[in-house]
């Protein structure tokens, strides 16, 4: 796939540190006419929403999965064994 601007973008925003990829999202946005920011900032909120909802999902998942203890059976005490 030929490289176009797009993919460029993309490659410098992975390589950059959150500053850089924050600065580099601004100017692009500046650069930008109203209509294509609006879509931009459109898209990302449906992507947060999406990320949300699978997030919501995983955790539901996870404790609908988790083994369950038998009655007066209380988990084993690990303090201490994590620092």
């Amino acid at each position: 796939m030929p490289e176009n601007r797009i993919t460029k973008f993309r490659g410098l925003l992975a390589g950059a540190n959150e500053e850089d990829q924050a600065e580099m999202a601004f100017e692009a946005l500046q650069a930008m006419d109203a209509a294509a920011v609006i879509d931009v900032i459109v898209g990302w909120a449906e992507q947060t929403d999406k990320l949300f909802e699978l997030n919501q999902a995983l955790l539901e998942h996870m404790a609908a999965s988790a083994p369950k203890l038998p009655p007066g059976d209380d988990p084993p005490d690990l303090e201490g064994h994590f620092s």
